[in-house]
């Protein structure tokens, strides 16, 4: 009886180390995507840092290009008024009164295209910074998560979950500590492993 028993509980190990080796591969695994998926983030914050650079440099040359124009346009118009002054008499009040009219009017249009400019410019370095932020909490969350494969059930409940993963762990991972778990959830656009999804622990 004792050598059935011995034999029933180097099966049971046994099993454990398969279930183990499985549960090790899945997590390389899973790793590894997650390594792919940051790479593909990476990539995609530097393409749009490339396109958040030209659109500042294009909205810089447009401010330079305005400025530039507002300059000429004023020095134009300060000239017309002067020619004005010298050949006017009688109507130099009301020509001088609508050239700087005019003059007011142009300033007003082209500094609130440059206020317009800044306020693009202001809403692009907050992307940027937002962009910054999601790649630093998919970072840590990368490193925090764990996801295990092939558990039964179909529940939804993340008590139900919660309770599920910590008797895996206990019983078949000998994690005898309780572990606060954050977030349990069943992962159902995840692959399929023994026919049942994935379930993802923060």
């Amino acid at each position: 009886m004792l050598q059935t028993l011995m034999q029933d509980y180097s099966g049971k190990i046994g099993a454990l180390e398969t279930q183990q080796s499985s549960l090790q591969s899945n997590l390389s695994d899973l790793g590894e995507q997650l390594e792919d998926k940051v790479r593909e983030l990476d990539v995609s914050i530097t393409e749009k840092r490339r396109e958040i650079g030209n659109i500042q440099r294009k909205l810089e040359a447009r401010c330079t290009m305005l400025s530039s124009e507002l300059n000429q346009s004023t020095h134009k118009l300060q000239e017309d008024l002067n020619l004005q002054k010298q050949q006017t008499t009688n109507d130099q009040s009301q020509v001088v009164s609508y050239l700087e009219g005019l003059i007011n009017t142009e300033v007003g249009r082209v500094s609130k295209m440059m206020v317009n400019c800044s306020e693009r410019m202001d809403e692009i370095d907050h992307m940027y910074d937002d962009m910054q932020d999601r790649l630093f909490e998919i970072d840590k969350n990368r490193k925090n998560n764990l996801v295990f494969y092939g558990v039964k059930g179909e529940e939804a409940d993340p008590d139900e979950l919660e309770r599920t993963i910590k008797h895996i762990m206990n019983i078949y991972m000998q994690v005898s500590r309780d572990i606060p778990l954050i977030k349990v959830t069943r992962l159902w656009n995840g692959p399929s492993f023994r026919g049942f999804k994935p379930i993802q622990v923060c």
